[in-house]
């Protein structure tokens, strides 16, 4: 199974994987990229025997992780793309998010030959930029420099063309893309890959 979570920055979409993350076993195995220092992914092993490993793509060492942190020009996607495939090949269930791939299609039409669901956050633009700029206050007073909000306006276009690529998605490309608020998006993610109780 391949799960994506979509969302605008600031949506939540690295807080859900965190805490997918902290209820499977630890140590997590972490696999590098040559030349990478922060893991390319993770597997962390399913705390119920027999079920998949779970390959979760990008790095969560930082407060913002996922997709977003395989910066290589001209190359993050078809990393990000290739570490999904090894996974899949190798049986294990996949989560990656990131706004990177948000608002992708090419790359992610691909996946709809496997068991491919897509979770965006709907999560209200005013929440979001919230979050973004509580982040960006700490990042920069840990700087000590004077806090510049975000652009809303950047903010508000990303969240436009993430819902006009949900909706490609399912109209175009017959790909089910489920919308649901920050808690009930957990407790999707926990029941699809066989976390609740």
């Amino acid at each position: 199974m391949i799960l994506q979570i979509r969302g605008t920055s600031g949506s939540g979409k690295t807080t859900l994987v965190k805490n997918i993350m902290q209820l499977y076993k630890k140590p997590f195995r972490k696999v590098y990229r040559e030349g990478r220092k922060q893991p390319l992914y993770y597997v962390l092993e399913h705390p119920i025997v027999g079920l998949p490993s779970l390959a979760v793509i990008g790095q969560y060492e930082t407060v913002c992780g996922g997709c977003d942190t395989i910066t290589v020009p001209g190359q993050s996607y078809k990393i990000i793309f290739d570490a999904i495939q090894r996974n899949v090949d190798e049986g294990n269930d996949i989560l990656f998010e990131g706004l990177l791939v948000s608002g992708d299609l090419a790359w992610s039409t691909q996946l709809k030959q496997h068991c491919y669901i897509n979770i965006l956050l709907d999560v209200p633009v005013e929440e979001c930029l919230a979050s973004v700029n509580e982040r960006r206050k700490v990042r920069f007073e840990k700087a000590g420099k004077e806090f510049i909000p975000v652009k809303e306006a950047n903010t508000i276009a990303k969240h436009r063309l993430i819902l006009k690529c949900r909706d490609r998605l399912q109209n175009e490309y017959g790909i089910n893309v489920e919308t649901h608020n920050r808690e009930n998006a957990l407790q999707r993610v926990k029941e699809l890959l066989c976390l609740t109780e």
